[in-house]
């Protein structure tokens, strides 16, 4: 066999190579399928909390109408591999006939400051009355602690979560999305975010929100007729952002 012939076969056999890391790249970049357990609309949400409620053992008459709240997110920036900085507006609208003031919300996984709970009076930025509903909402900025799987480096996603709890926590109010703020918030939508966000490396794929039940093992001393506080579901709104390679690749070659 000749020289050419061994430069050929060395060729075809890296090009196959290359082709085959090209599409598993590819199927990687490309493996995120939207989370079918989103709040897609106020029905959707409804059915949530009812089922939940429910399996709680909540009365129908246990718990009060559910908030809706809202967020917008002007900046997000990734302080190091568990922290997370975000900046934005939260609002919540109520009924004046239930609520004097706003019920209020928590930021539990926030460790930038002691001060977590919502509303402040110094943060509030607007506030509207129609009749017996009232809108208010506050300017944020929270640094939060959060988990992150970085084993598909430089093809992941990450999805940033702002995990909310009503102040009021002994009566567990249900928070839900406020739909009627947002243009869309369907499977694939994009919303709740600033369009000129600065991400560098990242790009968005979507946003939604989704209820979590969480896992306590106490019931904080709570006595009576209070259910077990671990079955009450807990609002997140979420990012789902991708890796841009190219950039991450420009910026790894230029250190």
């Amino acid at each position: 066999m000749t020289e050419k012939n061994w430069w050929l076969i060395s060729f075809t056999v890296a090009f196959i190579f290359a082709a085959l890391v090209a599409y598993r790249w590819y199927l990687e970049d490309s493996s995120y399928q939207p989370n079918e357990c989103q709040l897609a609309d106020e029905l959707r949400a409804q059915e949530v909390l009812l089922k939940y409620m429910e399996e709680a053992g909540y009365p129908p008459d246990a718990y009060l109408e559910p908030v809706p709240t809202g967020v917008f997110i002007q900046s997000l920036e990734f302080e190091d591999a568990n922290d997370v900085n975000l900046s934005g507006y939260i609002w919540q609208r109520y009924d004046r006939m239930n609520y004097t003031e706003p019920p209020g919300i928590v930021f539990p996984e926030r460790v930038d400051s002691a001060n977590s709970i919502l509303p402040d009076p110094q943060k509030e930025t607007f506030r509207e009355t129609v009749k017996n509903k009232e809108v208010v909402g506050w300017y944020f900025e929270v640094t939060l602690r959060q988990t992150f799987d970085y084993r598909k480096f430089p093809l992941d996603h990450k999805t940033v979560w702002i995990r909310m709890w009503p102040s009021d926590f002994r009566h567990r109010l249900p928070l839900m999305p406020d739909f009627g703020a947002y243009r869309s918030t369907g499977l694939d939508d994009t919303f709740g975010i600033d369009e000129d966000i600065v991400l560098g490396n990242w790009q968005i794929e979507e946003t939604f929100f989704d209820y979590h039940l969480p896992d306590y093992d106490t019931n904080f001393g709570l006595t009576g007729s209070e259910p077990n506080p671990k079955l009450f579901p807990e609002l997140y709104f979420n990012i789902v952002l991708k890796r841009n390679f190219m950039n991450e690749f420009i910026t790894l070659l230029s250190r």
